[in-house]
């Protein structure tokens, strides 16, 4: 199944490429897909480092992230999306950087997750220690150093 997805997948995008290429012109649909690649990388840095600050604020309140975390992923997602050239690859990586829409998303992949975990499809494994003296037996995480988001800008 999944090799038929990689197999036909590009194929419908190479063909909805040249069908624009043929109706927009050549220089206009390469145009697109620069123009595509380009405003990904610049939505997807500055949605990435909102969410770093929610997952970092987490963290420091000795709370899993696990929120955060998965919508971290749809974002790194839609961006290697967003660089593919291809329309459809565009559409769902916009989706994926749409809070609204990535909210949605990230809601039915936890569903799904935890419904593969429950089955016992997929194995969790944790190091976190759960102590009792933060009552309701909350998770704690220890040994964590919060990167700053100013780090991940580069030199300046």
């Amino acid at each position: 199944m999944l090799f038929l997805v990689y197999l036909v997948f590009p194929i419908i995008e190479i063909y909805l490429l040249f069908k624009a290429g043929e109706s927009f012109g050549f220089f206009t649909v390469l145009g697109l897909v620069i123009f595509s690649a380009w405003l990904g990388a610049r939505l997807v840095k500055s949605q990435g480092l909102v969410i770093l600050a929610q997952f970092q604020q987490k963290m420091s309140q000795g709370h899993l992230p696990q929120k955060e975390g998965l919508e971290g992923l749809l974002i790194l997602l839609a961006g290697v999306l967003l660089i593919a050239p291809g329309f459809i690859t565009d559409a769902i990586g916009i989706l994926c950087l749409i809070p609204f829409t990535r909210k949605y998303i990230s809601f039915l992949l936890a569903y799904l997750i935890e419904r593969k975990v429950k089955q016992g499809r997929i194995k969790v494994y944790s190091n976190i220690s759960y102590s009792s003296g933060m009552g309701q037996g909350s998770p704690t995480i220890r040994d964590v150093t919060p990167l700053e988001p100013d780090h991940l800008d580069g030199p300046r």
